[in-house]
């Protein structure tokens, strides 16, 4: 009795020892292993799902790996399944060899499926390829099946995995454990770290483009160093990929999208520094800097959808479970980056209200001169000054707008007024760039025009002052600041002079002195918000113009005059709430201030503030040396106001019964001024205001002591022609020298005249005793 137990247990035990726990690959799809009593060949027990395949590799990969695959292709349970003996060279389907080494010693149908078993030399050699299968070693081995189709139907990547099997022949076991592919971290890191690079870090490579525009350096280093991180983690990437897997069918074309990706990327990284490079060191290229930038915005946005769909790509060739969540994260990618463009337009949307409002030191313009002549790098934006050092190479239009802005006023690029090139139009800032302002802002210039009571404004002070105390002057939409218009006189067929009103509130019709020469005032429109310059020049006032004509007239006949006005105050009394402008039509221009100006009804209104900007510098104490003045057509205007002081300083030291205020302090002192004047016209009648200029230089072919004051008057559609850079320059040079050097170059006309002028700065500075602060460019 104790015999026959013994021998039921010993042959159980062998049995266990023989056939090891089946391995589970799929629903009706088993297998296990044993060796038989020889020990010279190792069987496997399958169990196979009819009308299915599955393939056994030995080996970890599917490259250089021998292979059996057991296909039931009929599926009908009568037909035996086909046993094939296989080599895989790459990701491919296996090819057969000449010789099959695989035998099939059983096959039973079943309800579902085949009990097979099949053996197979557990040591072989053919065609100096090793086979053997190494006595006690854990080895790595690989299976694919497919379910519904028989072989060759490619089967999916998770139809596709590893387990390791230690055989032991003296004991004839086969163990047969599960191994997780090791290839498996790669795909997912792979996976994943793609997944970071152009999904999360290309968020913030956006908003750092885009959104962070105010924190110009640093946002300049994120965007660089993120741009460089993808590139580089796509590029390890892709070429690891390349290198170390080979590709079998690809539906999706994961493998080129993803070398192209590689390729594209580091394309837009070169693009990037080749974009910048240009921007900070192009002069007279905007168009080409602004349309490369947009390139590369463009081709980085379409990067991003490639890139994008090279995941998406990734994660449904590999049957990943998250590829419903990423259509989900690519769809709140698209949500965010939407609603961040809406916040940003709503947010920062251009408002003339709010672009600056800091309390700084004020200087004065003496101050604010020797700052730019010891070469820092100034520039004002009305009434403030402004350190642009730290910005020039990160302005977004190019560092060249910024270097050519030293020393000048930026209000009418800040505002869409004007554009430093003629081929780029204008572009009105946002109040987002205000912010940039206000960061570059060091100080103020100081008004002298300021009533004592009003020294304590904020950065509406301007001498348009209310006559009542009470009525703030600080905000935007303030009454003392709203004007409509009164009256409208054509001086030529396309300017006029503009009579704007203004209940409450003093307005001064002329200033004594230099101070106001050259300054401006702007006006913003209440339905667009656009705004505009026009300067001071009060010279062509309604009441003014004429007595100028009478006075200097009078003057030069010696024929008798009478005044009209006993003194400046008495002069200064009649329509005080009344400001005239003289501003020229542009029809064609649909958002400019002008059409809606020469368009508006007298119940339409229109914000006004100044005077603001910089004066041209002189007094009455510096005005001495040789000056030459470049104007064209409305850019003669500023300079009117200059023109008539002369006129009435000169009557006043020469002729005082003939100055048109008897009270008007002036100073008597002898003036070595020389003025060059070149004016260009189209025809005589554009001229503006041209019949007081030449009066003037006749009081001073009369009363010349010394001083000059000459007009070269040019009509362009008349046979005049303009001078060219070389001629320019000469003259220049040659009017230095003549007079021992040159005082100041100031330049007003159409955007040809002053482009033409802004790229000859260097040269005139090299040919003349003039530095920066002596040019102003208007």
């Amino acid at each position: 009795m104790i015999n026959k137990t013994f021998f039921w247990v010993t042959l159980l035990i062998l049995s266990l020892a023989q056939v090891a726990e089946a391995y589970n690959v799929a629903n009706g799809i088993s297998f296990t292993a044993s060796v038989d009593d020889a020990k010279e060949n190792l069987i496997f027990h399958i169990t196979l799902k009819y009308k299915n395949y599955l393939g056994i590799g030995f080996g970890e990969g599917m490259k250089g790996c021998p292979m059996l695959i057991v296909t039931d292709n009929p599926g009908d349970g009568e037909t035996v399944p086909i046993i094939l003996d296989t080599y895989s060279v790459a990701k491919t389907i296996p090819t057969e060899n000449d010789e099959n080494i695989y035998i099939l010693t059983k096959s039973v149908a079943t309800e579902h499926g085949w009990e097979l078993d099949i053996q197979r030399p557990i040591v072989f050699e053919r065609e100096g390829r090793v086979e053997t299968i190494f006595d006690k070693q854990n080895t790595v081995m690989n299976f694919a099946y497919h379910e519904g189709d028989g072989y060759p139907e490619e089967h999916t990547r998770h139809e596709y995995g590893f387990f390791s099997m230690k055989m032991d022949v003296n004991k004839q076991s086969v163990s047969i454990g599960t191994r997780h592919r090791p290839k498996d971290v790669f795909y997912k890191t792979h996976g994943i770290l793609f997944y970071i690079a152009w999904s999360i870090m290309t968020f913030a490579l956006i908003a750092s483009g885009r959104y962070m525009k105010h924190l110009y350096n640093f946002r300049m280093i994120l965007h660089v160093g993120l741009g460089l991180l993808i590139t580089a983690n796509t590029i390890i990437l892709v070429l690891f990929s390349w290198i170390k897997f080979d590709s079998s069918k690809d539906l999706l074309a994961h493998k080129p999208i993803g070398i192209a990706v590689m390729f594209i990327s580091f394309a837009q990284c070169l693009g990037g520094f080749a974009v910048k490079t240009s921007m900070t060191t192009l002069n007279w290229r905007s168009k080409l800097t602004l349309n490369s930038k947009l390139g590369h915005q463009l081709f980085g946005y379409a990067l991003i959808i490639l890139s994008n769909f090279q995941v998406v790509s990734g994660l449904y060739r590999y049957k990943s479970p998250i590829t419903k969540l990423i259509y989900i994260h690519l769809a709140v990618f698209v949500v965010m980056l939407f609603a961040l463009e809406i916040f940003y337009r709503m947010r920062f949307r251009y408002t003339k209200k709010g672009v600056l409002n800091k309390r700084v030191q004020n200087y004065s313009y003496n101050e604010y001169r020797k700052m730019l002549s010891s070469g820092r790098k100034l520039a004002l934006f009305n009434d403030y000054i402004l350190d642009i050092s730290s910005f020039i190479n990160e302005h977004p239009g190019g560092a060249f707008v910024m270097r050519a802005t030293v020393g000048s006023n930026m209000g009418k690029y800040f505002y869409g007024g004007s554009s430093m090139e003629t081929d780029v139009p204008p572009y009105k800032h946002s109040s987002y760039a205000g912010r940039i302002l206000e960061k570059l802002t060091i100080g103020k210039l100081e008004n002298k025009y300021l009533s004592e009571d009003n020294s304590n404004r904020s950065r509406r002070d301007f001498s348009i002052r209310s006559g009542n105390p009470s009525v703030k002057v600080e905000m935007l939409r303030d009454g003392c600041n709203i004007f409509t218009i009164k009256k409208k006189v054509w001086l030529t067929s396309t300017v006029s002079r503009i009579s704007f009103h203004c209940i409450d509130t003093s307005i001064p019709s002329i200033y004594e002195g230099l101070e106001m020469c050259g300054k401006n005032y702007s006006i913003t429109s209440m339905k667009n918000d656009v705004t505009r310059y026009y300067t001071i020049c009060n010279s062509m006032g309604s009441q003014i113009f004429e007595e100028y004509m009478k006075s200097f007239g009078a003057a030069i006949e010696e024929t008798e005059y009478q005044r009209r006005f006993e003194g400046i105050a008495d002069f200064d009394k009649e329509e005080k709430d009344i400001l005239e402008l003289v501003i020229k039509h542009y029809p064609k221009s649909d958002s400019g201030i002008s059409k809606q100006v020469f368009n508006a009804s007298h119940h339409e209104e229109f914000y006004i503030e100044g005077p603001i900007s910089v004066d041209f510098g002189y007094t009455e104490e510096n005005l001495e040396g040789a000056n030459i003045i470049f104007c064209g057509g409305t850019g003669i205007l500023p300079f009117m106001d200059l023109f008539a002081y002369l006129g009435r300083r000169l009557v006043a030291t020469s002729c005082p019964d003939y100055s048109i205020f008897s009270d008007e302090v002036i100073s008597t002192k002898e003036s070595k001024a020389k003025f060059l004047i070149h004016a260009y016209f189209q025809t005589r009648e554009d001229c503006i205001g041209i019949e007081l200029v030449e009066r003037i230089e006749k009081l001073y072919q009369k009363y010349n002591k010394g001083a000059l004051f000459k007009l070269n008057l040019i009509l362009t559609n008349r046979g005049g022609e303009k001078l060219s850079d070389d001629d320019i320059v000469e003259l220049m040079e040659d009017y230095s020298v003549a007079n021992g050097g040159l005082n100041k170059l100031l330049v007003c006309g159409p955007p040809p005249m002053d482009m033409q002028f802004h790229k000859l700065k260097g040269r005139i500075m090299k040919k003349t005793n003039l530095d920066l602060s002596q040019i102003d460019i208007l």
